[in-house]
């Protein structure tokens, strides 16, 4: 049996579509029914709106968002790179799992509705201040704020996210002055962070270290991973200095000369045995009656 694809846009006009959007919408940068559709034919999804799982809707000089209440299933939602302020019309997307608001010149976040089910957010490249969103984040795991004006995390409520695992707020504002390290600390169960880029970062003495002994399951800090063996120098140095932290990097060495040597003595034995076991094996020989058939050429 074959297996017809049928084209869910064949028969719209997009063209016609929009077109039909006026030149003060247009204007405005109004965000219409009719560019929802063609931006959905132009990227391979349905003419009916409930079907869509993913919006390509960035870099469309949108200013303004039509209500979305027909786009209940979208989880992906693209729209970096407009100047959109007001993103209540969001409230019907209660299916969304990531949005990409980043390039759009936002200046709060107050206007972000509830999702529910949201765990990326991507805000960077804005002009936010703070990222007080209250509890209308309550799944977030990932947020990127990088290139923003952010200043400290205080007014953030770090705690109202408390499954938070991947945080960007790189080339910011925050310095050590406020509570940023404390703020930080409520993350526990972090495993990416990017820090770099602020001044709260230059003027901590030993930094890496402090944020390593301070988040537990930090498994990325800025451009490096973190591996058990620096949070181990790192969790000694926090808790009694560079003297304690001296005392485990000699036990790292040594670990690490015994675990060659038990690899060099491993190879030696296993050497031996197969050395032994060849001795042992009687030399082959022909016998007579199984050289009859050999082929020996004329000289």
């Amino acid at each position: 049996m074959n297996t017809v694809h049928v084209d869910p846009f064949a028969n719209l006009d997009v063209d016609h579509a929009v077109s039909s959007v006026s030149e003060d919408e247009e204007d405005e940068g109004l965000l219409t029914p009719s560019l929802l559709e063609s931006k959905c034919k132009e990227h391979h999804g349905y003419r009916s709106p409930e079907l869509n799982e993913k919006l390509y809707l960035h870099h469309c000089k949108i200013r303004k968002l039509c209500p979305l209440d027909a786009y209940t299933n979208v989880r992906v939602l693209y729209l970096s790179g407009n100047s959109i302020q007001d993103l209540k019309p969001l409230a019907p997307l209660v299916s969304l799992v990531s949005l990409y608001t980043s390039q759009n010149g936002l200046e709060s976040l107050d206007s972000l509705p509830l999702l529910p089910q949201l765990t990326l957010l991507d805000v960077s490249y804005n002009q936010l201040e703070c990222l007080d969103v209250g509890e209308k984040l309550p799944k977030l795991e990932n947020l990127t704020a990088a290139h923003n004006s952010l200043r400290e995390l205080t007014a953030t409520k770090l705690e109202a996210f408390p499954h938070l695992q991947v945080l960007d707020i790189s080339f910011n504002q925050v310095d050590e002055e406020g509570t940023v390290w404390e703020e930080l600390g409520k993350l526990t169960g972090l495993r990416t962070l990017m820090l770099h880029g602020n001044a709260a970062v230059r003027s901590l003495q030993h930094y890496r270290k402090h944020v390593i002994a301070l988040l537990p399951e930090l498994r990325f800090l800025d451009e490096y991973p973190v591996f058990e063996e620096e949070r181990q120098l790192a969790e000694a140095f926090a808790s009694g200095g560079t003297d304690l932290e001296n005392t485990v990097r000699q036990q790292q060495q040594e670990a690490k000369a015994a675990a060659r040597e038990r690899q060099f003595s491993f190879f030696e034995e296993t050497i031996k045995k197969v050395t032994r076991r060849e001795e042992k094996k009687e030399p082959s020989q022909y016998l007579l009656d199984q050289t009859d058939d050999i082929y020996i050429p004329n000289a």
